[in-house]
């Protein structure tokens, strides 16, 4: 778990001290998400990968796009997937929902999702 909280924190960013930040919510729906799969990245990290529908894509971008360096909260349903930092607005309707320690917990949460 400590391996996943800190490439978190290399890739998305963590709160400085006194620093604050918004946080901006993207709720995921079955008929928002074209696809699911979950991935390895090279340091074994596993993630939940998502794909949005087209028609979904610009209002993704969008809503990161405005809320640079604000964190991220994507929901599904009543649960927290992820709440990474936004680090710049993000094109093409592809989101990643972890880090998780193993293959087993990331296949859980895309289930969950599917």
């Amino acid at each position: 778990m400590v391996k996943a909280i800190l490439l978190s924190m290399l890739f998305f960013g963590f709160q400085q001290t006194g620093e604050e930040r918004e946080t901006v919510v993207f709720e995921l729906t079955p008929e928002k998400i074209s696809e699911i799969q979950v991935v390895e990245d090279e340091w074994g990290v596993y993630w939940v990968s998502i794909s949005l529908k087209d028609e979904y894509h610009a209002d993704f971008a969008y809503l990161t796009g405005t809320n640079v360096e604000n964190y991220l909260k994507i929901k599904y349903e009543d649960k927290v997937l992820s709440r990474p930092v936004i680090k710049s607005r993000i094109m093409g309707g592809r989101l990643s929902a972890g880090p998780y320690d193993t293959r087993e917990e990331a296949r859980e949460v895309a289930e969950m999702i599917e």
